[in-house]
């Protein structure tokens, strides 16, 4: 079937990221090597696929880092 065809390309973190509501399993796979940029064939990755499936724990794992050596914006504290 075609949902079988397109969850055969999806990753553990894909999958993961559509249906886990808990965020440790996402940091497990993370920090076992799963890839972050790999996108399947529909070319959605991990974070694209929480953000589609409104999972708000994925999404905040998942959201884009600065590439290293990339500065974070420094935020103003508020003076008083």
């Amino acid at each position: 079937t075609a949902w079988a065809k397109s969850i055969m390309t999806s990753t553990a973190l894909i999958i993961a990221a559509e249906l886990n509501p808990n965020p440790d399993v996402l940091h497990a796979l993370i920090r076992h090597g799963a890839d972050l940029r790999y996108r399947d064939r529909t070319g959605r990755n991990a974070h694209d696929q929480a953000l589609r499936f409104a999972n708000a724990a994925a999404v905040k794992v998942l959201a884009p880092r600065p590439a290293s050596g990339d500065r974070e914006p420094v935020q103003s504290r508020p003076r008083g």
